[in-house]
């Protein structure tokens, strides 16, 4: 979840850049005005605009998170332990309405259009009813071996910690709006080289702490290969 938040702003910050233009000032009597080229032109529209991949950054978290709730929904439904289905079903529909709610109030407050809104809270809404009915389908397939008793319920208890990890990285890191503002001046010129300086480089030192975070999430990993308590 957290490649999935950083590695998009990383490439749209690498298409965004726009190239360095140098105007001499002799050319400025002259009638025919200077136009970037139509191919810098077209690139420039393909590249994606920060608000649109923070919002993507955001759904694709919150159906990540509704996806692993349904495919624990679906897995303790195969389950003989009805008491943990039906407090699953419970718990994902208690926070389903509010999780909906807050999406689409971070997609209009990120510039997202009502219609556009409304696309990604229909793929948020799909992704558990999907991921419950997959989960079901191929467990019944597969004939349910392995699925009863306590394996069953510790797939079923790490798929819900999975789903809360995303839930809680999504509200804690991927809605917070300081990192439009350091694009927002970035792209204004007032970033941190001052004002009428060159902005400063924005790709490789943010890359690069983001590879040391991802480095340092999986150290504690390391350090339990081989140990068994």
């Amino acid at each position: 979840m957290f490649l999935v938040d950083k590695l998009p702003r990383h490439a749209s910050d690498t298409l965004q850049s726009p190239p360095t233009r140098h105007i001499s000032l002799n050319n400025l009597s002259d009638d025919t005005p200077t136009s970037p080229s139509a191919s810098d032109s077209f690139l420039h529209s393909l590249a994606p605009s920060p608000k649109q991949t923070r919002s993507l950054a955001t759904t694709t978290g919150l159906v990540i998170h509704a996806a692993a709730d349904g495919i624990a929904m679906g897995a303790s439904a195969t389950s003989a332990n009805t008491k943990l289905g039906f407090i699953i079903f419970l718990a994902i529909m208690v926070h389903k309405a509010p999780a909906a709610f807050g999406l689409t109030s971070v997609l209009l407050k990120q510039g997202l259009s009502k219609r556009a809104a409304r696309g990604h809270l229909i793929i948020f809404s799909l992704a558990a009813p999907l991921g419950a009915l997959t989960t079901w389908l191929l467990v019944n397939i597969a004939g349910g071996a392995g699925m009863d008793g306590e394996k069953g319920q510790w797939w079923t208890g790490m798929l819900l910690l999975f789903s809360a990890g995303t839930f809680l990285y999504v509200a804690m890191h991927a809605m917070q709006d300081d990192a439009a503002q350091h694009d927002h001046s970035t792209l204004n010129g007032f970033g941190e080289g001052g004002a009428g300086g060159a902005p400063r480089k924005g790709g490789k030192p943010v890359l690069r702490d983001t590879v040391a975070s991802v480095v340092g999430m999986l150290i504690p990993l390391a350090t339990q290969i081989g140990h068994h308590h």
